[in-house]
């Protein structure tokens, strides 16, 4: 007899979030795991022949197209940068064969989730799926039944690193919008009781921004119902402040790989050969510009559907952008970003995100699964 499990899936620019709900704790709590999984994939040619040095701990190998695609740490070291597949802000999720690629992995995360939350060896598992995957709010329209198409036509996986294969059965397929569900993950908690500080969101009128490396999605809830009229996506996101400081440190005269300005902006600092140089002020005027392009286009997009602006009492900040940072004076986006909205909608107040846990254990960096947790909410109510 089969048993019924949930497989939610947040597929992100620069990572992949799973959620796998199987069954109840002993004490009656909803049985879930959380995993990130990377969303870069390699091709893998015929005769490929895979070093010792990796692992199915490590890489995972499987069928897709009559070829073998990688992902992990194979992947990252072997097709970085120009022979990889990931995810891009330039074409639809529900579109993109990279999708097709990271569910085929989720299913391979979830059948190990289970295994692992039950004790049975994954060649014994039965499990019938509902899957609930996010796309961001203005893409709900044309895209969410494509993603569901897509998501229904995984039959089967077949993976070589681990061992293993397995029909794949789904029961039903959700599409929800990024930025309600992390809307749901601010007032909810997985077993779906309301968090007391965050019941007065249940009767306000809220815009989430969900910030996320290559875009940021916005829609207006009033009285717990998202207004489809207000979804709306900016093309601009976490990346552009890399981008933004990279273009700062040329006209410097320092001409430094993509991948180092990343990291760069994440510690505050870069390198020019054994000099270690502070780009702080470079990273927060980054920020600033970024946050004001986004107003601006949001400002631009509520006068033409004439919502009335000022009517939005409470702003939650989501995704990447909401993370605080490690580098002294330099504020997370989200800050930059209320003060311009501030000159919009000048009493508009910043919702403090919730600690979220997992049992006893809290979970770092809540901002950036708020959807997902949101969408394991909706995922398991009924």
């Amino acid at each position: 007899m089969s048993n019924k499990a949930v497989l939610v899936v947040d597929i992100g620019n620069s990572e992949t979030r799973v959620m796998t709900i199987f069954g109840k704790t002993l004490e009656g709590n909803t049985r879930w795991r959380l995993t990130s999984l990377d969303n870069h994939f390699g091709n893998l040619d015929d005769g490929f022949v895979i070093p010792d040095e990796y692992n199915e701990k490590t890489t995972k190998v499987f069928r897709y197209k009559g070829g073998d695609i990688c992902v992990g740490e194979l992947c990252r070291r072997e097709f970085v940068n120009s022979d990889d597949f990931r995810p891009s802000a330039l074409e639809k999720k529900y579109e993109s064969d990279v999708t097709d690629m990271t569910l085929i992995y989720s299913f391979l995360r979830g059948f190990q989730d289970v295994s692992i939350m039950t004790s049975t060896p994954i060649e014994r598992l039965d499990l019938v799926w509902d899957v609930t995957v996010l796309l961001p709010p203005a893409d709900l329209e044309y895209g969410a039944q494509k993603m569901g198409e897509k998501v229904k036509a995984i039959t089967e996986i077949d993976f070589t690193m681990p061992h293993v294969k397995k029909f794949v059965e789904v029961d039903s397929v959700k599409v929800m919008p990024e930025g309600f569900c992390a809307y749901l993950g601010t007032i909810y908690d997985m077993d779906r009781k309301p968090r007391s500080e965050y019941k007065y969101l249940k009767t306000s009128t809220s815009i989430v921004f969900d910030i996320g490396a290559g875009t940021t999605d916005i829609i207006v809830i009033e009285d717990g119902k998202p207004i489809n009229a207000t979804r709306y996506t900016v093309p601009t996101g976490g990346n552009n402040v890399h981008q933004r400081v990279r273009k700062d440190l040329i006209s410097m005269g320092l001409d430094l790989p993509e991948d180092a300005v990343r990291e760069g902006v994440e510690h505050g600092y870069v390198k020019s050969g054994s000099k270690r140089i502070s780009i702080a002020r470079q990273i927060s005027r980054a920020k600033d510009k970024v946050a004001q392009n986004i107003v601006s286009n949001i400002r631009d997009f509520f006068e033409s559907t004439q919502y009335p602006v000022k009517m939005i009492e409470y702003m939650i900040v989501c995704g990447g952008g909401a993370v605080e940072n490690n580098v002294e004076g330099v504020r997370p986006l989200r800050d930059y970003l209320v003060e311009y909205m501030k000159r919009i909608s000048n009493d508009i107040a910043l919702v403090q995100l919730p600690e979220i846990y997992h049992g006893d254990d809290p979970i770092d960096n809540s901002p950036r699964i708020l959807n997902i947790l949101g969408a394991g909410v909706a995922s398991v109510q009924d």
